[in-house]
């Protein structure tokens, strides 16, 4: 099911990582792919327009993105997003510095 549903995304990996977001999400549809949104400039401040765009290889299970956090301020609130219109409890969850 997954690998005939996989859409090739062209995702932008920072040089330095310091975060990996991972979600399974196997019901997507073909076009479709997940998005983060949150409280700081390298998750768009919310912007809808801006999200970072999440991937998955063919023969992967998971959903993922590579963030470089090291400038924020912690915590950092953040949405998994579907058609970018973020999903999710409202106050959570949240990434810490550790």
């Amino acid at each position: 099911m997954l690998k005939a549903n996989n859409t090739i995304v062209k995702v932008n990996t920072p040089k330095t990582i310091t975060h990996t977001l991972k979600v399974k999400s196997p019901l997507l549809a073909k076009g479709q792919t997940l998005g983060v949104l949150g409280s700081c400039d390298s998750l768009s401040n919310w912007n809808t327009d801006k999200p970072v765009l999440m991937s998955r290889g063919v023969d992967e299970i998971f959903y993922s993105c590579s963030l470089n956090l090291s400038k924020e301020l912690f915590p950092v609130a953040y949405k998994y997003a579907l058609k970018f219109e973020p999903w999710g409890p409202s106050d959570g969850p949240y990434l810490t510095r550790n």
